[in-house]
């Protein structure tokens, strides 16, 4: 028999549906760019990922089998879209730095020649 949840509701489901809206929040924060939010997402993310590995994944009711998949398929969606987004924003902050770190080298040539 699954196991439901204090709402009745089977445990395995809630804790992907808490994955799933993990992940899109994570998404929605890199679209935004607010980058210092995916350290507090990926905090919480590992609660809810805690509660997938609790759960007794043999409970899980035959008919919500279908369900599961197609939630860890969308979280697999958004995460792919995340990381694109951030290894985007790693690059451009690598060429910034890149850039202030060669006008640092020509600043103290100067200084020094």
């Amino acid at each position: 028999m699954a196991k439901l949840d204090p709402h009745g509701y089977d445990a395995q489901l809630t804790a992907y549906r808490c994955l799933l809206d993990n992940a899109r929040a994570m998404l929605q924060a890199a679209r935004k760019e607010r980058w210092d939010d995916l350290s507090i997402l990926d905090a919480e993310r590992q609660e809810c990922f805690a509660k997938v590995v609790e759960v007794d994944l043999v409970s899980t009711k035959p008919a919500n089998i279908a369900a599961c998949t197609e939630l860890i398929q969308s979280i697999l969606e958004c995460d792919e879209q995340t990381k694109a987004l951030v290894k985007a924003w790693q690059s451009e902050m690598a060429e910034v730095l890149d850039t202030m770190d060669n006008s640092r080298k020509l600043a103290d040539a100067y200084r020094s020649g």
